[in-house]
């Protein structure tokens, strides 16, 4: 009888974070007396969120948890976005601190988000959200339209970790790219 030594190979997977990055949806401007906050969508906007929403699902793209700026367009984006994905409303939430707000700004946000969740959205506005996917990618995106998806992965165990250079640009669709 022989004695075989069988060596056990551990790998150790580090836990990758996936952020996705969403511009509200094409606004409307019919009413000029509104504040820029209340905006609603127009019917473009209202047609792309939810086609980008299955979009996301057809692709298997489904984020834990979703952050929306508190402005009517993009909470809107959010509602029609995600209706499609049986998420919870524990799971969504809104912050004014992402009504306009600059990449900075918006990286002291995801630092916030709890680590239990491995994949995060936000749903903002430019130029925000732009400079931050370059910034964090070191991307040249010139411009993410309405309603257009970016998905940037980190290499890293906690939100906190996220800074300047250390995502990887995985995609950046939108609805003109695609055909819904």
């Amino acid at each position: 009888m022989h004695l075989v030594s069988t060596k056990c190979i551990v790998f150790l997977h580090s836990i990758m974070k996936t952020l996705y990055l969403v511009r509200h949806a094409k606004s409307s401007w019919k009413n000029p007396g509104l504040r820029d906050h209340d905006r609603p969508l127009n019917k473009r906007g209202m047609r792309d969120a939810p086609n980008m929403g299955m979009w996301m699902v057809e692709k298997r793209e489904i984020p834990q948890y979703i952050l929306s700026s508190t402005a009517l367009r993009a909470l809107n984006t959010t509602k029609l976005i995600s209706k499609s994905w049986n998420i919870t409303n524990d799971k969504i939430h809104s912050t004014s601190q992402l009504f306009h707000a600059t990449p900075y700004n918006i990286i002291n946000i995801i630092h916030e988000i709890p680590d239990l969740f491995h994949s995060a959205m936000i749903i903002a506005h430019n130029p925000g959200l732009t400079d931050l996917t370059n910034m964090l990618t070191k991307s040249r995106i010139q411009n993410i339209p309405t309603c257009g998806i970016v998905k940037i992965q980190f290499d890293m165990e906690t939100w906190g970790s996220v800074h300047s250079g250390n995502g990887e640009l995985l995609f950046f669709e939108y609805p003109k790219n695609l055909i819904l």
